[in-house]
């Protein structure tokens, strides 16, 4: 079942429910040089993450492996979000 477990994870990873997620700047904030203005509408590209090279070696790539639990403890927890995470 773990492995039936990874397949079903490396699928959303590459093939993501909701390929975009959308959130509504609730107060201006300062990240790096930019200012992001409150009420500003921000887009994160799940798709694109999910296939980030320095997350994922060979992202295009088909490896369930890459969730078994020694793979899962090197990676951030929020590198992968196929259902989205938190409002």
């Amino acid at each position: 079942m773990v492995y039936l477990e990874n397949v079903i994870k490396e699928t959303l990873r590459l093939y993501p429910p909701g390929p975009l997620i959308g959130r509504k700047c609730k107060e201006s904030i300062k990240t790096g040089s930019y200012t992001i203005p409150s009420g500003t509408n921000i887009y994160l590209n799940i798709y694109k993450l999910h296939r980030d090279p320095d997350v994922f070696s060979n992202p295009e790539e088909f490896n369930p492996e890459r969730f078994s639990p020694e793979s899962n403890t090197k990676r951030d927890t929020f590198s992968y979000i196929p259902f989205s995470a938190g409002s």
